[in-house]
């Protein structure tokens, strides 16, 4: 009988550890976060693994959807990692596929940009494009990714059956807590305006951030028009609020914080591609894209959105939480 099933029949007989304040729980224990999205990759391996040669590997896995689920494994790691420090290895495992598969597709699309310029160009991000795909080869060939009953999975299984894991209601605390901590620190994070990669790359990596780890979360926090916008306003402005909602497992909070999150991602995934290009045709970035990314940044930070984010999640936790 699965560990799955005993934790499921647990809960429906004795119900989670804990007050649960009525919650209707959408899983049996955390366990069930990863283990579904084990399943998926396992699933992706299975017909990478019957693909002949590495090349042809390596192409399905590119094309599949194991990378969006490598990206939730690696935040749920990390979500995680503070309370089992053990878990920052799985995380830096599934990252480090995650990014071969991402790096491929960059230099890819890069190829493409230098193609439009001239021979020298080409040949030199053709260059670059090969070595990736040798680092690639190299890192499948010599990892346990493909091989026969993914043991690398197996083992992370083993290790994650045999935490001991919260009960529902101090996990979902737990988590609205982690977030709330991250949200904090991206206020306060600094960045390269002047670098597209190691600055604008990374300033969208962290304006996705909430995106990632509520995807990682199964939507436990959910845009509500209950919510009043508080742009404009003091952030901890709900504390006479916080005992509404209690009851729900889903975390609502002020959707114009999710809308400006999402405006900002999409300008500067435009703006990343096209500074991009003018790096890969050797172009000089005009002076105006620097900073209109500078100004997205400076216009999340002045709006306080990440604080105001923080400050609604941290409502949603019962009051046993705070």
């Amino acid at each position: 009988m699965s560990k799955i099933f005993l934790l499921a029949f647990a809960v429906m007989i004795f119900g989670s550890a804990g007050p649960s304040h009525g919650m209707d729980f959408p899983i049996a224990s955390p366990l069930e976060r990863f283990e579904k999205r084990l399943d998926e990759v396992e699933g992706y391996l299975d017909i990478a693994a019957k693909k002949k040669g590495v090349e042809n590997q390596m192409r399905y896995l590119d094309r599949s959807g194991i990378r969006d689920v490598l990206t939730e494994l690696q935040n749920l790691f990390w979500l995680y990692s503070k309370r089992y420090g053990r878990f920052r290895k799985f995380r830096d495992v599934m990252k480090d596929l995650e990014d071969h598969i991402s790096h491929l597709g960059d230099y890819k699309k890069y190829l493409r940009y230098a193609e439009q310029v001239d021979a020298d160009t080409e040949q030199r991000y053709k260059e670059k494009l090969d070595h990736e795909i040798s680092l690639y080869r190299n890192y499948l060939k010599n990892s346990d990714w493909l091989k026969p009953g993914h043991p690398l999975i197996r083992r992370i299984r083993e290790e994650l059956r045999k935490t001991d894991w919260p009960s529902l209601e101090a996990d979902r605390n737990y988590l609205l807590k982690r977030v709330a901590k991250k949200l904090k620190k991206m206020h306060r994070e600094e960045y390269d305006f002047n670098l597209v990669e190691e600055g604008w790359h990374e300033l969208r990596r962290d304006v996705r951030r909430f995106e990632y780890l509520n995807d990682a979360m199964d939507g436990l926090v959910t845009p509500s028009p209950d919510i009043a916008c508080p742009l404009g306003g003091p952030v901890n402005g709900r504390k006479k609020d916080r005992a509404r909602k209690q009851d729900a497992y889903n975390c609502h909070v002020a959707p114009c914080l999710v809308k400006k999150l999402s405006q900002a991602d999409d300008e500067l995934l435009e703006l990343k591609k096209a500074g991009a290009w003018h790096e890969a045709s050797g172009k000089d970035i005009p002076p105006g894209m620097y900073e209109r990314v500078k100004k997205i940044h400076t216009e999340l930070i002045e709006s306080k959105v990440y604080l105001h984010l923080a400050s609604q999640l941290k409502d949603c936790r019962t009051a046993e939480a705070r």
